[in-house]
Parts: C-alpha cells; sequence; structure tokens
C-alpha cells in the first residue's frame, strides 16, 4: 500500500527493519511540499500516524476533522484537546 505513493517512500520501505512481533515501523519520508504529502498520507488513515514536522501533522489533521465534520461528526472535543 505504501509502496504505491512514491519511489522515495519505496525507498524508506526497503531500508527499514520490522522488529518481529511488532506490526509498526517509523519511516522518513522525503517530501517535497507538505499538502501534497497530507494528501497522499490521508488515504492511508488510519494505518498511519504522522510524527513530524508539527505542520504535516497538523495538515493530515485538519484534513481528518473536515472529513469527520462533513459526516456530522462533533470535531469539537478534538479541538479542545489540541489548544
Amino acid at each position: 500500500m505504501l509502496r504505491q505513493l512514491s519511489a522515495p517512500v519505496a525507498r524508506a520501505l526497503r531500508e527499514v527493519a520490522v522488529p518481529e512481533g511488532d506490526d509498526r515501523i517509523v519511516l522518513q519520508i522525503p517530501v517535497e511540499a507538505e499538502p501534497q504529502a497530507a494528501s497522499q498520507l490521508l488515504p492511508l488513515a488510519p494505518h498511519v500516524h504522522v510524527l513530524g514536522p508539527a505542520t504535516l501533522r497538523e495538515a493530515v489533521l485538519e484534513r481528518l476533522e473536515a472529513s469527520a465534520a462533513a459526516y456530522g461528526c462533533d470535531v469539537k472535543r478534538r479541538a479542545k484537546a489540541r489548544g
């Protein structure tokens, strides 16, 4: 699934070692533009958790909240928890 995003993602996946018994990995993926990266990562939710940079994490979170709001979900609680 991740390999389809881009060549840099595929390279990052080849270079990572997955610990036995753990289904999580941490990847550092170079991105040219955060809006593009957010758009590419969003379809992978909830399987992807953006750790940083903070601006990319926030961009993904804002898009998830907008999607939830479009379906009538209350996102006020999440917004209050952030700040």
